[in-house]
């Protein structure tokens, strides 16, 4: 076998690709490393040789990854990691003395049943980190992950992410059909044809207004918009309380609303998938921090835990 001689490759070139993965600009990354932009692009073109690929593309407001350097960057990352750990043993991350900002993205749902269960662990375990929680829109979390404007978005899991994007699976939670327990509507048993032509309430911060359930309500002959759409699952408790509508809501939500009730789906026949949420991030980011990647860690092992009481 014709084996390629890696001793001809220069390290360093690596670590500006790692650079160029992060910040998608040749003069950020050349002040980061306080060299010039020819000396950035140089590494560039030797990097294209060396890869046989374009690796990024000139766009008007940055430099898109093609996809060869897409699948390049979890692997690059690792190995950049690994190196750091064989020069620099003696580094290790101490969470109690840790006292930087972590930044997550995730919808008021998120906030409400993961939340409380993740600052309760950063309370005991990192007494000094500053959580800052940013309102979360799903058709955007890619692009606050890759701009470093979160750290971290919990949100429902769904095909078609990145591959530079990790996706760790964190809880599932059924939907059930809510409403005010003073509604008369629900004081004598409902048909499904007339449980049909309630107007409902539907919670969704996608930019098409399309809630998850919504898609399953319209197959099964559900009034075809609804009511009223809030961008916030927390506003829908308090609509309802005033109205003789419905919702569908995740169960983890309607613990603290006693004055809700409930139809499990299974008693009305409607088959909605349960939401599975999820923790995304960039990989190759987070593990290059070891602050991030303990935070990762920890918001997946109190996912856990959750899992156990539901």
């Amino acid at each position: 076998m014709n084996k390629k001689d890696i001793s001809r490759v220069d390290l360093n070139s690596l670590v500006v690709l790692h650079a160029l993965l992060e910040e998608r600009h040749v003069g950020r990354v050349a002040i980061r490393f306080n060299v010039t932009q020819s000396a950035v692009s140089h590494t560039l073109k030797r990097l294209r040789v060396l890869f046989d690929d374009e690796l990024f593309i000139r766009t008007p407001s940055e430099m898109r990854p093609t996809e060869r350097v897409d699948e390049l960057a979890v692997e690059l990352g690792d190995i950049l990691a690994s190196i750091e750990r064989i020069i620099y043993p003696e580094i290790t991350f101490d969470p109690r003395s840790f006292e930087g900002e972590v930044i997550i993205g995730t919808s008021d749902y998120g906030s409400m049943v993961l939340l409380p269960h993740i600052i309760a662990c950063f309370e005991r375990l990192a007494p000094k980190i500053r959580l800052f929680i940013k309102c979360h829109n799903i058709d955007h979390d890619v692009a606050q992950l890759d701009s470093e404007e979160v750290d971290f978005c919990i949100t429902p899991l769904r095909a078609s992410i990145p591959k530079r994007i990790k996706v760790a699976p964190l809880f599932d939670d059924d939907f059930v059909m809510v409403f005010d327990h003073n509604n008369p509507l629900f004081q004598q048993p409902l048909s499904m044809d007339r449980l049909k032509l309630i107007p409902r309430i539907v919670a969704t911060s996608r930019d098409d207004r399309i809630s998850l359930s919504e898609p399953y309500l319209m197959k099964m002959g559900f009034s075809i918009e609804p009511k009223i759409t809030v961008q916030h699952f927390l506003s829908v408790p308090y609509l309802l309380q005033r109205s003789e509508y419905i919702a569908l809501l995740p169960s983890l939500l309607l613990k603290n609303f006693d004055f809700l009730d409930y139809l499990p789906l299974d008693k009305t026949e409607l088959l909605i998938p349960p939401i599975r949420m999820g923790l995304f991030y960039n990989e190759q980011r987070v593990q290059s921090s070891d602050s991030l990647t303990w935070v990762a860690n920890m918001i997946k092992k109190v996912a856990d835990e959750l899992n156990q009481t539901i």
